[in-house]
Formats: C-alpha cells, sequence, structure tokens
C-alpha cells in the first residue's frame, strides 16, 4: 500500500474526499483495507463524506459500518445537512453519532460556523456525469442526447426557480466565463435570458467544469443547533493562503480566515 509506505514515513493518518475526484469512485472494500491499515498504524481516518445532502445519512451510515467492521478512529469533516431535504433534521443525524458511540464506535466530528459550503457547481452533477473528468463531462453536457436530459431534468427538478438560483455565487471560472465571476447563478440566468437549471448547464459547459462557487445550501438553525452541543468541534475547512492578498489567488470563503 501507498498508505502503508507513507505512515511509515510519518503520516498522522488519512483524509478521503468521497465527494470529489477520484475519491467518487472508491468502493467500499477499497475504503474497509484503508480503514484497516489507519487502525494497525493507531491513526485516524478524516473523512469528506460521499454525500453532505440528501444522502448524507447514508453516507453516514456507510462510514459507521467501516469503523464498526475495522476498529478504526473515525473524524466527519464538516459535518451538515447540505439540501432543503433533509433541512431541519441535525438532531436526528447528531443521535446517529451519539448511538454510534455507545455501540463501541470511535467516532467525532467537526463543522464550520457557515451556512454556505464552497466547492464547484459540478459538485451537484450525479457522478457518473464526471467519470471522466471535467471536460469529457462538458462535452456530454453539450450533445444532444438522454444523458444531457437526465442532468437537464434534475436540474429542474431540484433548482427551478430564480430564488434557488440565487443560492449559488459564482467566486470563479477561471477565465472560462468572466460574466459569471462574482454573480449569482440566479443574476447569471436574467443577464443569458435563460431559465436557472439552462443557465446552470451552459455555465458548466462553459468552464468545463473547472470552477470555483459559494453555494448557500445549508440552514442555518441546523448549524446554530450543532455548534450548540458539547461533543461537536470546530473546524476550518479550507485551501491554506497567504495573508498577503498580493500573493493570494482567487476569492476564498470567508472560513478561510474567520473560522476562529
Amino acid at each position: 500500500f501507498l498508505l502503508e509506505e507513507n505512515l511509515e514515513q510519518g503520516a498522522w493518518g488519512l483524509t478521503l474526499g468521497l465527494g470529489y475526484l477520484p475519491g467518487m469512485f472508491a468502493d467500499k472494500h477499497e475504503l474497509e483495507e484503508l480503514a484497516k491499515t489507519c487502525y494497525i498504524y493507531g491513526v485516524p481516518l478524516a473523512v469528506h463524506m460521499r454525500d453532505e445532502g440528501e444522502r448524507v445519512f447514508e453516507s453516514l451510515d456507510e462510514m459507521l459500518d467501516i469503523a464498526r467492521k475495522t476498529g478504526v478512529q473515525l473524524q466527519i469533516s464538516h459535518l451538515k445537512l447540505g439540501a432543503k431535504s433533509v433541512w431541519g433534521r441535525a438532531e436526528e443525524l447528531h443521535s446517529k453519532i451519539l448511538r454510534a458511540r455507545e455501540d463501541g464506535i470511535r467516532i467525532n466530528a467537526d463543522m464550520y460556523p457557515y451556512n454556505a459550503c464552497s466547492t464547484g457547481i459540478s459538485s451537484r452533477l450525479p457522478t457518473w456525469v464526471m467519470s471522466g473528468g471535467g471536460e469529457a463531462a462538458a462535452r456530454l453536457l453539450s450533445t444532444p442526447g438522454p444523458k444531457r436530459d437526465e442532468v437537464l431534468a434534475l436540474f429542474r427538478e431540484k433548482y427551478p426557480t430564480l430564488e434557488d438560483g440565487e443560492r449559488f455565487y459564482v467566486v470563479s471560472s477561471y477565465g472560462h466565463c468572466p460574466e459569471a465571476d462574482g454573480k449569482t447563478l440566479g443574476q447569471l440566468s436574467q443577464l443569458w435570458g435563460l431559465p436557472v437549471p439552462e443557465t446552470m448547464l451552459r455555465y458548466l459547459i462553459e468552464t468545463q467544469c473547472d470552477e470555483d462557487a459559494i453555494i448557500f445550501n445549508v440552514d442555518e438553525k441546523d448549524v446554530l443547533w450543532l455548534l450548540a452541543q458539547e461533543d461537536m468541534v470546530i473546524g476550518s475547512d479550507a485551501s491554506c493562503r497567504p495573508f498577503d492578498p498580493a500573493a493570494s489567488d482567487g476569492k476564498p470563503h470567508p472560513r478561510t480566515y474567520g473560522t476562529f
């Protein structure tokens, strides 16, 4: 294992990004083998779960089952309920963690105190769309046919209104679509004269899924409830950046500097 080699060299543990390429394609057997190695070496396994929105409960169950089978110390990174369909269920989600501890699973969780995440709008695409990377996804989305229709139908179901578009703030299109930078998808849809779902599709095609956004996908009431729990810790989820603005590219989420 590369993991064994790195742990022998002094790595403190393993972090998983199961919501992103290529981690999203890791199957459960692979994750169990990695977790076993972490357990043997006595280091923690931290995880950005496979889904933090509609399937957040199922994603937590997946990681709890892995921890139950392997004995690994589990750390859930930036715990959240990132979809309208699960808003208001913070206590229920937290209760799963408490019950797991009672069952002997070693688990902790951290969160950052904001109601918006920082990721690409491409993260709202089904996993299968991103299987070949961003450029391949853009080609698929721009090609008329059943696959493109399926994605557009999903966007129409989940983000049908201008209000939904206002929840997506474009941080940077990395030069692919400069007119979108600093705008919400709602504003961009008005600029382009398109409904929000069609705007999302066009934007992802133009950027080749290489973009950053701040997405207001969490209910502040859930944030405040989780912050009030004694066992929850605050953590910053952001890239390291210098304090000198001239030396720091982009426009990061406020959590980069303001979490603590």
